[in-house]
């Protein structure tokens, strides 16, 4: 009978010690759920304030769960063209000809907003992809921010830089005046991912653009105007050209010294 009792009562215990870890843990999941719904409303509240700017982001790669509601122009990872880049208007391209040469209309400049930024999101490059992305980085000024190792790497080998150990943790930025910059984003936000990556993402664009919640921007702390439009490109046949224009005119000031001197003589 005594044995019978003992074993009740460890029963007893048995189910009051599972029954607590039990409630602890859906306390935890619940707080867990409440911590991330509590992060995904800052990450909306920032999402909406970019939508509220002049800024069309271009995102290639997939778009992470978090940023779902975020205004983007997504670019296939495997279709990346001048038709879908900001890229710098060619002069060269401004014309449109008929198959014997003649002038038959004129290509509209691509009407580009006031604030661009490229973000590459855990997806390969290839060289052809780095050809259109720095015309845009360069010839056109868009700043790009680079997340993941693959990426990162590719962009800085094509820009003939010399080679950093990355993970998946790393996030790079680069701005034509300003150079390139590592870990820009928190390393631990990227590398969990999730509410905290997104948040980490969409804070660096606001903070970079310099927005702020009552409509209007911080001054930029370069002399430089945070603002990027298109820019007057020349493609290699151009610059040769212009290259060309110069040698010649310099060996003709050159050859006029020259006589200018004989003459003296």
């Amino acid at each position: 009978m005594e044995n019978k009792k003992i074993t009740a009562y460890v029963i007893l215990l048995l189910f009051l010690v599972f029954g607590i870890i039990g409630i602890a843990a859906m306390a935890r999941s619940v707080s867990g759920k409440r911590g991330k719904q509590e992060v995904q409303s800052k990450i909306d509240s920032k999402i909406e304030l970019l939508s509220r700017r002049d800024l069309d982001i271009y995102w290639i790669g997939d778009i992470p769960r978090s940023l779902n509601k975020l205004d983007v122009k997504q670019v296939p990872s495997n279709g990346i063209s001048k038709n879908n880049m900001p890229v710098a208007a060619s002069a060269t391209l401004r014309s449109k000809t008929d198959s014997d040469g003649d002038v038959v209309g004129v290509v509209e400049e691509p009407g580009y907003k006031t604030y661009m930024m490229i973000v590459v999101y855990r997806t390969d490059l290839t060289d052809s992809d780095m050809d259109i992305i720095r015309d845009c980085t360069v010839m056109n000024r868009v700043p790009i921010l680079i997340i993941g190792k693959d990426p990162i790497e590719k962009f800085r080998e094509y820009m003939l830089k010399a080679p950093v150990s990355y993970d998946d943790g790393s996030s790079f930025f680069y701005e034509v005046s300003d150079g390139m910059s590592d870990d820009v984003l928190d390393k631990s936000a990227v590398s969990t991912g999730g509410n905290l990556e997104g948040d980490a993402i969409v804070s660096y664009i606001i903070d970079y653009f310099g927005f702020t919640d009552d409509g209007t921007e911080t001054e930029p702390t370069t002399e430089e105007e945070v603002t990027y439009t298109t820019l007057p490109a020349v493609d290699d046949d151009e610059l040769k050209l212009q290259k060309r224009r110069v040698i010649y005119r310099e060996e003709t000031e050159s050859e006029s010294d020259e006589s200018s001197e004989v003459s003296d003589n």
